[in-house]
């Protein structure tokens, strides 16, 4: 048979697909059927790894090369048209092989210290999170120290997978998922990548951009054996993220939103891979990248970049201590001087990007609308005495002119009530010197590194700028 007419023949045989649809029922294949190799031929000493593989890592049994895979003891179990969770299509060979995560039961105590995975490409893309979380939950509970997952390959890739349930723009979204979920298992998932390894090796893949040509297959077990010593090690191999912006934010965003932290935002995403348009609008295509990481970490998706997603995304940064400085009077659009500096201080430690400066301008108007709304308050860009005392920085007319302790009340009291509530302590407006002033007058004593007693003196009051 002439070269090219076999080569087309295997290539089209590596793509035959089924039409099983997805289910989370999984049936194992007769034992006479497995064709799991072992190899224990490295000695004694040397380490045991295990590798679960799809079409794509069965090259490695097809071809019968296994190359610099027996620098180790292994165990491989690779099969056509396997799924990692949900019932496998039928594969090339002409049977439905047993999935990932029944494979790994079946297999248990023989992984070694590394567990290799390469399947996914047959998955639906909207399970992928769900398999990963499963195919680790499973490695957890067998005690398989580490498990190493290849990315998918994206370049110069059109194979389609069952049903048309996977395509290069599921590859994609795959890989994103891995990274994310490397971060989630702390290094127990480390991400092998293949996919950059690959990218410009044309040669090493059939018409499809996935599946192995022998020299593919040669170079495959080199990048494998060379992988799983580091993570043996117990060294990291997942890739970081290239060009990570420098700002950080702390701020939640939802969709509507223009502060200048959605600017941010936007670059950590396209950092990440996602193609959302820096604009400064949290709009569809930020609350669709913002879904897809709440997807990844298989959590709640709502759109909304909160704390966690700021983490996820390596956005967030710490909210800083409250200033010490204070506003007495109302601030709008034009306002100027020294009460303008503080409130932008006051925002910037909340985590809006806003630089510490004197005037009023339109950015630190729609930080204030932004704060008041998070808030619960009326989101107008007016920052008033209610928006100042969520801030801690609301400085009341009134003055306190004799030290206060527990149990006093009266007018003096109410006064250092709203000091209280103007330094952001949440606390009612009137009443006696019991517990919840005591409390505040503490957390404040704190804050300034004063005596924690309680008590209102003179020193104290002063700090606070209550102090007549």
């Amino acid at each position: 048979m002439p070269k090219h007419i076999g080569r087309f023949l295997l290539a089209g045989a590596l793509g035959v697909v089924g039409l099983a649809a997805p289910s989370p029922i999984s049936g194992p294949r007769p034992a006479s059927a497995y064709t799991t190799i072992y190899y224990n031929g490295a000695g004694r000493s040397v380490p045991r790894i295990g590798l679960i593989g799809d079409s794509t890592l069965a090259a490695a049994r097809w071809y019968g090369i296994q190359g610099d895979l027996r620098r180790y003891n292994f165990v491989l179990d690779a099969e056509s048209c396997r799924r990692t969770i949900y019932v496998s299509c039928r594969g090339r060979e002409g049977y439905t092989p047993e999935n990932t995560l029944t494979v790994m039961r079946r297999l248990q105590g023989q992984w070694g210290r590394v567990l290799v995975l390469m399947t996914g490409y047959d998955d639906p893309g909207w399970q992928f999170a769900e398999a990963v979380d499963a195919v680790m939950a499973e490695a957890i509970r067998q005690g398989i120290p580490r498990v190493m997952w290849l990315t998918f390959r994206t370049a110069d890739v059109s194979y389609v997978g069952p049903t048309f349930r996977s395509n290069v723009f599921t590859f994609r979204d795959n890989n994103k998922i891995l990274l994310q979920k490397a971060l989630r298992y702390g290094g127990r998932l480390q991400i092998a990548d293949w996919a950059g390894y690959s990218a410009r090796h044309r040669d090493w893949v059939w018409s499809d951009g996935i599946h192995l040509t022998p020299e593919g297959t040669r170079q495959l077990t080199k990048f494998i054996a060379d992988q799983a010593g580091p993570v043996i090690a117990g060294r990291t191999i997942t890739p970081t993220r290239p060009r990570i912006p420098s700002c950080r934010t702390a701020v939640t965003m939802r969709r509507g939103d223009n502060v200048r932290d959605v600017r941010c935002l936007e670059a950590h995403l396209r950092s990440l891979g996602f193609g959302v348009v820096a604009n400064g609008l949290y709009g569809r295509t930020e609350a669709a990248a913002v879904s897809f990481l709440e997807y990844a970490r298989s959590w709640p998706r709502d759109g909304v970049a909160d704390g966690r997603v700021l983490r996820a995304a390596g956005v967030w940064r710490a909210r800083g201590p409250i200033p010490w400085c204070s506003v007495e009077r109302a601030l709008r659009v034009g306002a100027s001087g020294p009460e303008v500096t503080c409130l932008r201080r006051a925002l910037n430690a909340r985590g809006y990007l806003l630089a510490v400066a004197p005037d009023f301008v339109d950015t630190v108007r729609v930080a204030v609308r932004h704060f008041k709304r998070e808030q619960g308050l009326a989101a107008t860009g007016l920052a008033g005495v209610e928006a100042l005392r969520r801030l801690g920085i609301h400085k009341p007319a009134c003055r306190i002119s004799e030290p206060l302790a527990r149990g006093a009340s009266g007018p003096q009291v109410e006064c250092l009530r709203q000091h209280l509530a103007g330094r952001g302590i949440r606390i009612a407006l009137d009443g006696p010197y019991f517990a919840a002033v005591f409390n505040g007058v503490r957390k404040l004593e704190a804050g300034r590194g004063l005596p924690e007693d309680g008590v209102a003196d003179e020193t104290f009051l002063r700090a606070i700028e209550a102090w007549r």
